[in-house]
């Protein structure tokens, strides 16, 4: 009895593993709703259904100290009219933040820093595409950092 609960939670944490890299090969690997729907067996429906509630409900992420985070931050944007906003630590290669939004702007940058701040994280320095509400943003949460241009951006 207690082999099948363990083997059951295992099938659910598997089956919630697929249904996240599903969502990440759509969202940053730019996959196609049919695309995936072959791979996975699942219809796009279906799919759709799955990626809708991960958009409605995204999952915090639980951050690991870091007295000395070099930040990447970047905005990626889809055809359905949203703004995927993400905040990478380089050092530790994970994920602090992500925001679904319609657009850029200094709000949205201003209250995902001072979440950052709240959650402990120390930010020495960031890297972003330069744009004007981020700038205005970093400076007014980390004045005294660090704010670079990405190099793929220029």
């Amino acid at each position: 009895m207690q082999c099948k609960k363990v083997f059951k939670s295992d099938n659910k944490i598997n089956s919630i593993t697929r249904q996240i890299i599903w969502f990440e090969k759509w969202v940053i690997g730019k996959r196609t709703l049919n695309e995936l729907s072959k791979e996975s067996g699942k219809s796009s429906k279906t799919l759709q259904r799955l990626f809708k509630n991960y958009l409605n409900n995204p999952p915090r992420f639980k951050a690991k100290v870091n007295t000395d985070c070099h930040l990447l931050i970047d905005g990626t944007y889809f055809k359905t009219n949203f703004c995927a906003l993400h905040y990478f630590d380089n050092d530790l290669d994970q994920f602090y933040n992500f925001r679904i939004i319609e657009r850029e702007n200094y709000y949205n940058y201003l209250t995902d820093l001072e979440f950052l701040k709240q959650l402990g994280l120390t930010v020495v320095s960031i890297t972003s595409d330069g744009q004007k509400g981020l700038i205005k943003a970093v400076k007014a949460v980390y004045p005294n950092i660090i704010h670079q241009r990405c190099v793929i951006h220029i």
